[in-house]
């Protein structure tokens, strides 16, 4: 059956705007979605599924496997800071190649009595972060002390404001530094 194994899996786009929508309408099912992925990549990866909370609804988990789907890669439940059941996870692409992406319901990850129904609808999207972004802060550096912090943009969003860090902390010692004012309203960082 399509998308019901790593090996079968459905072609996720990435930066599309429309994702791909599904539905985990048996319980314990799970959906499997393929990505071409290019080696230095920043990607987000997230699901509407699920924006009020409702504790009828799916509350979905992603999770990320090699090609073959032999080794787990990452995994997520809710995004941070968790403002609802849908899932976001943003993943440093390593090399260049294909990743599998599995999507399933929180009960059957954990390892509870499995959850599915018709309701169990959701949307998946596949995203690049875009380092011209206002709210994407990638690290640039030398950013190692106060004297180079690199300054940060945030966002303005109907809830607040939001921004991301993002970047490599390599080797072992490396800090980065960033400066920023936080905006009227407070904010919300990744």
């Amino acid at each position: 059956v399509e998308g019901s194994s790593c090996e079968t899996a459905i072609a996720l786009p990435i930066n599309d705007g429309e994702g791909v929508t599904g539905v985990i309408d048996v319980p314990g099912k799970a959906d499997y979605y393929m990505m071409d992925v290019l080696a230095g990549q920043f990607l987000m990866l997230f699901t509407d599924a699920n924006p009020e909370d409702n504790p009828e609804l799916i509350d979905t988990v992603i999770s990320l496997y090699s090609e073959d789907g032999a080794s787990l890669i990452a995994t997520d439940d809710d995004a941070f800071p968790r403002v609802s059941t849908d899932s976001e996870l943003v993943y440093h692409v390593a090399s260049d190649g294909k990743i599998c992406l599995k999507l399933e319901e929180f009960s059957s990850w954990y390892g509870a009595e499995a959850e599915g129904s018709e309701d169990f609808t959701y949307s998946l999207f596949a995203y690049t972060l875009d380092d011209e972004a206002d709210a994407t802060n990638h690290d640039l550096e030398p950013n190692d002390d106060l004297g180079n912090a690199q300054e940060a943009g945030f966002a303005s969003l109907e809830y607040g404001s939001s921004a991301y860090f993002y970047g490599l902390l390599d080797p072992e010692t490396d800090v980065d530094g960033y400066a920023f004012t936080v905006p009227e309203g407070g904010a919300g960082m990744n």
